[in-house]
């Protein structure tokens, strides 16, 4: 994604859209930077949310809009966690 795309994938089944894309729409930050990068959000069946950014990445930049996005994106995966058929029972403590 680096920090010139708003484009970001929801579904982890698009593995062979993930990745660089070789595109700076923002200019180069660094010399380090690979471009803007899709990737995907999603939820495991084990109840964690996974970023999957397709291959190894050192960093990533983004504008306040898109680290915004991405934490709304995240919350909503949060969210889904805490319902079934995800979230667990708790285990009560005794109040004594």
């Amino acid at each position: 994604m680096h920090h010139g795309t708003e484009a970001m994938v929801a579904d982890t089944s698009l593995q062979d859209l993930l990745g660089p894309t070789g595109k700076f729409p923002g200019g180069r930050l660094a010399e380090s930077d690979e471009g803007e990068i899709l990737f995907a959000v999603g939820v495991v069946e084990k109840g964690k949310v996974i970023i999957n950014f397709g291959k190894p990445i050192v960093w990533i930049g983004m504008s306040a809009k898109q680290a915004r996005r991405l934490a709304k994106i995240l919350r909503r995966r949060a969210d889904q966690i805490d319902t079934p058929p995800y979230r667990k029972k708790r285990k009560r403590k005794n109040k004594r």
